[in-house]
């Protein structure tokens, strides 16, 4: 079936300094897990996971993508985890993502969950993050995480231009927030398409639509995004009486309903949201 992911990728001054940062702990520590197969800097939304329907896959991530706008994330510091006995630790950039690329994930969630097949960690609560260093990191761990924490990380602000599906690391397509629309493999990987995103991006900035909103629009976006709520709500009913308490759709249901509820509601969802 393949190996299925969704992300965003950086670009700009944040994957510049993801990438720099990256390489120093490399060649400092002599650790290799991030840097072995070129990986571009990114942020994973969900997966990896299993589907024999990579049509509906492709369907169902474009059309909720198409609900959403330009959103923002912010790095906000450094952070670590996973289990030193399961040899898995990682360390990495925090991300402080927007209530409204929360809300599209949580929907992808909900409408992936009833054909593929979605790790433990996709029905949890989301901590978004860009990897720093993995894999070999084990008996140095400490050193490096030290190391982080002697510096300073920027909080730089990036706007997410587009969500990539992926299929064994390869593109699949991506939905572009600024051109509204698909894009194939090959578009995804055009300098040219990318350099369209980049001026309409620019385009934005410059009339001021991004970012220091009025009071009325901010009112009518949080609107917005407590109508969204409402619309995945309807999305997860009642249990369907086929579900046997016992049964991984049944657990997943459970999850999915219990750590993602309280993003619903209008008072939880932040006033900066783009």
């Amino acid at each position: 079936m393949g190996s299925y992911l969704v992300e965003f990728r950086l670009s700009g001054s944040a994957r510049k300094y993801v990438e720099d940062i990256v390489f120093d702990v490399a060649r400092k520590f002599d650790v290799k897990g991030a840097t072995r197969n070129r990986v571009p800097p990114h942020v994973t939304i969900i997966g990896p996971f299993e589907t024999a329907n990579e049509q509906k896959l492709v369907h169902e991530t474009i059309e909720t993508c198409k609900k959403y706008n330009l959103m923002t994330i912010k790095f906000s510091g450094f952070t670590s985890f996973g289990n030193w006995l399961l040899g898995n630790r990682v360390l990495a950039i925090n991300i402080e993502q927007s209530s409204e690329l929360e809300l599209l994930r949580v929907e992808l969630v909900a409408k992936l969950s009833g054909f593929c097949q979605l790790s433990k960690f996709d029905t949890r609560k989301w901590k978004p993050h860009a990897t720093i260093a993995f894999k070999d990191i084990d008996k140095k761990f400490g050193q490096i995480k030290a190391y982080l924490e002697n510096r300073s990380c920027p909080e730089i602000q990036h706007y997410v231009l587009r969500v990539t599906l992926l299929k064994n690391t390869r593109i699949v397509c991506e939905y572009d927030f600024l051109q509204h629309r698909k894009l194939t493999r090959l578009e995804a990987l055009n300098r040219e398409t990318k350099k369209t995103t980049i001026l309409l991006l620019k385009k934005r900035l410059a009339k001021g639509n991004l970012g220091g909103m009025k009071s009325s629009a901010r009112h009518r976006r949080l609107k917005f995004l407590e109508k969204r709520g409402e619309e995945l709500e309807s999305f997860l009913p009642s249990v369907p009486w086929s579900f046997s308490p016992f049964s991984s759709s049944f657990s997943n249901w459970l999850m999915i309903r219990e750590h993602y509820k309280p993003c619903f509601k209008l008072e939880n969802i932040s006033e900066n949201t783009i």
